[in-house]
């Protein structure tokens, strides 16, 4: 399907989502100028439902999508439709979602994981839609969603968003632990 001028950089998106890429990092706690990675599942899910990390979001699909351009420009909401198509279909939500609990299955083969998966999964679905759109309408910026896709493509999950001093921030994300059995890298 072509996804307007920057259907390369559109299709990087989903492919992630249709591979085996999701979550596959393991690594220890640690922090960088960019991402603060957690191993603690509860702390992950508990960041992703802050409403400051959801209003972070909501904010910079105004500031970055769905701009006043957007809004008066049919064309940019024909292929809005076009770049969405892919993220609404079954199979790769289905795809999506047991990748998901096949992953933190590993961590805790005993642990019924499925509602975190399944949290996981409805995120990760409208976050890479939403840089799939960013994309789509702006090619290669460096802005929020661009930024937010490199920590997907580590095999990390952004769930939050750590304000540091000087106004400035970085992500927060989850990391599978070091035990997992079936480690297939390290996040870097």
């Amino acid at each position: 399907m072509q996804y307007g001028a920057h259907t390369e950089l559109v299709q990087e998106v989903i492919d992630l989502l249709s591979g085996r890429d999701l979550l596959s990092a393991v690594g220890g706690e640690e922090e960088g100028p960019d991402v603060f990675i957690t191993n603690d599942l509860t702390l992950a899910r508990n960041t992703n439902c802050d409403m400051a990390w959801f209003d972070l979001k909501e904010n910079s699909i105004a500031d970055w999508i769905w701009t006043s351009e957007w809004h008066g420009r049919q064309e940019r909401h024909t292929l809005q439709a076009q770049v969405y198509q892919p993220f609404s279909e079954w199979r790769l939500r289905k795809h999506v979602g047991d990748h998901l609990r096949e992953m933190l299955a590993k961590m805790d083969p005993q642990a019924d994981l499925k509602e975190a998966a399944s949290e996981i999964a409805e995120t990760a679905l409208a976050d890479l839609g939403y840089c799939a759109e960013n994309r789509a309408f702006n090619g290669l910026t460096d802005n929020f969603w661009e930024k937010l896709f490199r920590v997907y493509r580590k095999g990390l999950w952004p769930c939050g968003w750590q304000n540091v001093a000087g106004g400035t921030g970085k992500f927060i994300a989850y990391c599978r632990p070091h035990a997992d059995p079936v480690s297939s890298r390290t996040h870097a």
